[in-house]
């Protein structure tokens, strides 16, 4: 499921993994589940676009990354990444626009080569035989369930 220019870090990160061929995914680190990994990258680039329209993309780093479970990675000083839970509150609390959500999307699609890997690996995990879901497909209600599940 990884581009080609991709599969050497797809083959890394699952490599890292434990478990068997037999079916039975190894034990997953993160609360979020398989099934929700695409609205969950849909919930960090509304996040990252936040951190752009405020000025804060080099001060914050929000991350997917299969090494560290399927949580995602806020890193950065106290007070921000606080802000970014207010943000994932927001999301949680009320709908999005919809122009907001479609844009959004859109951007995700088209940066969801810089994460598929992460995304398979975390999926494999779980279920070897399993598929990231398509991001097209993703509604707004979704990510705001994702928002009220995981944070």
């Amino acid at each position: 499921m990884a581009p080609s220019s991709s599969l050497d870090r797809a083959r890394q990160l699952w490599s890292g993994f434990k478990g068997n061929a037999g079916g039975e995914g190894g034990v997953s680190r993160g609360k979020v589940s398989s099934g929700d990994l695409a609205a969950l990258f849909i919930l960090k680039t509304i996040l990252d676009l936040k951190l752009f329209e405020t000025g804060w993309q080099r001060d914050v780093s929000i991350r997917i990354d299969a090494g560290q479970g399927s949580d995602l990675q806020i890193q950065g000083p106290d007070e921000k990444r606080a802000q970014v839970l207010e943000w994932i509150k927001t999301v949680r609390a009320a709908p999005l626009p919809d122009a907001y959500f479609a844009r959004a999307r859109e951007v995700a699609i088209h940066r969801l080569d810089s994460v598929r890997p992460d995304l398979q690996a975390l999926t494999w995990e779980r279920d070897p035989m399993g598929t990231t879901q398509d991001l097209e497909t993703i509604s707004a209600r979704l990510v705001q369930d994702v928002a009220r599940l995981y944070f």
